[in-house]
């Protein structure tokens, strides 16, 4: 593997206009670099995602068939934290976690990997992952050389992605209330409405006030679908 040089990629970047035009940037990367794979995906509060990257379709439909998402190691470390992680650093030992391992490197998505959690406007949430096979301790040394490199990268991409996707930011009167994130929070990690009431000690007549100001906020068209954009905006930390 390659050291990255980041400014080469920034006029480029800037005259993006089209995904196919960032899809040709990251397979661009990895040629230069070597690395197996490069992805960077983003929350769509219009439901649609945008992504692009190396990662083949075939995965791509697998990793969404399988629900992997829903117990990926990766995203969850990403969603509690501001800092790069190293794949090689998580607790893979679950069966869910361990399945979907397995199953990645049965696609070729690599033996390594680290990704940047990356936030933008109104609690946006992308990723930026790059993925490679090899041992740890070559992986570690490319990482620590090249970490500092990426997050620069992470940053134009996640630019770029909000000039191209105008679903990426969505259009709220405004922010939630430290009440309603607590709200939304016991909601979806899968209270009912009285236990969520009794938790945070209020009526569930006030629990309905708190959760229909923020449908309101988030334009959402039920409970459910408030639920599911706070935790794409970030508000909701599972």
């Amino acid at each position: 593997m390659k050291i990255f040089n980041v400014e080469a990629c920034k006029p480029a970047i800037a005259r993006a206009t089209t995904r196919e035009d960032l899809q040709d940037i990251a397979e661009s990367i990895c040629n230069e670099t070597g690395l197996q794979h490069l992805m960077f995906n983003s929350a769509n509060m219009s439901g649609s995602p945008f992504f692009f990257g190396t990662y083949g379709m075939r995965w791509i439909s697998r990793y969404l068939e399988m629900q992997y998402y829903r117990n990926d190691p990766v995203v969850q470390a990403c969603y509690r934290s501001f800092d790069p992680v190293n794949w090689n650093q998580l607790d893979w030992s679950p069966r869910p976690a361990a399945r979907l391992r397995s199953d990645s490197l049965e696609h070729g998505v690599g033996s390594q990997g680290l990704s940047f959690p990356i936030r933008g406007p109104f609690a946006q949430f992308s990723m930026l992952n790059i993925s490679h096979t090899c041992d740890d301790d070559e992986w570690n040394a490319y990482v620590e050389e090249n970490t500092c490199t990426f997050l620069r990268l992470g940053v134009q991409l996640n630019r770029a992605a909000l000039r191209l996707h105008s679903g990426a930011i969505p259009e709220i009167s405004r922010h939630l209330s430290p009440r309603e994130i607590e709200v939304m929070t016991l909601l979806a990690r899968g209270q009912s409405r009285s236990q969520a009431a009794q938790e945070l000690q209020i009526s569930e007549h006030t629990l309905r006030v708190h959760i229909e100001a923020a449908r309101k906020k988030m334009d959402a068209a039920n409970t459910i679908n408030a639920v599911a954009r706070s935790i794409m905006m970030g508000y909701v930390i599972l």
